[in-house]
């Protein structure tokens, strides 16, 4: 049966919290933005609309189209990353648990404690609030975002996950193996995680990248 990442033990516990609270801060960073267009709307003599009905608003793109940047409708991610792939990362392909994330499409393959693929993609974080939303969970886990070269428009790593921006889209994408543990389970951190999963991940990656549709 599929293990749950809440019931992963202590070390792959700590790495499932990392991938929750940069996620709960890029959704945050989405929700200031929005207020902020709505500020500046009001400031230069908009529509005059109180925040409480505005509030709700989303900013626009850069075309002028209201929306998160979004276009070409939702991603499943699940028809993204395929069982082949999980299969040749973890020798199994257990049952897929696809329950969205905020306006995330997830999609996970929990194998075993040590051994199990995630990927969250969706129409969000257009532009510079894919960097500022980066930034700020980085620095809320104290930690340095390394950029990473050659895959997507932008592309960071931090906390052993990997997140791209293409277009419009934005992604983040964690990866677990049994490599990625010390003998007596505890889990690898820091540039010793990054020698032995980064290039996994960002491989992966960047196959997901060319299946987008």
């Amino acid at each position: 049966m599929a293990e749950n990442p809440a019931a992963l033990p202590a070390a792959a516990c700590k790495r499932v919290l990392v991938s929750l609270a940069c996620l709960s801060l890029a959704l945050m960073l989405v929700a200031c933005s929005s207020s902020d267009d709505v500020g500046d709307s009001d400031a230069s003599g908009g529509s005059g609309g109180s925040p409480a009905s505005e509030g709700t608003a989303e900013p626009e793109d850069e075309d002028g189209d209201e929306g998160s940047g979004a276009s070409g409708g939702e991603i499943d991610a699940c028809a993204i990353l395929l069982p082949e792939d999980v299969e040749a990362l973890l020798g199994s392909v257990p049952e897929a648990a696809d329950d969205p994330v905020g306006p995330f499409s997830s999609c996970g393959y929990y194998d075993t404690l040590t051994s199990f693929v995630q990927l969250q993609v969706c129409r969000c974080l257009p532009g510079e609030q894919f960097d500022r939303s980066v930034e700020s969970g980085a620095d809320f886990l104290e930690v340095e975002a390394e950029p990473v070269e050659g895959i997507g428009d932008k592309a960071y790593w931090f906390g052993g996950i990997l997140w791209v921006q293409q277009g419009d889209v934005a992604m983040n994408l964690w990866l677990s193996r049994s490599e990625y543990f010390e003998a007596d389970g505890t889990a690898l951190e820091g540039d010793a995680l990054k020698e032995v999963s980064l290039p996994d991940t960002r491989e992966l990656a960047l196959e997901l990248l060319s299946r987008l549709p």
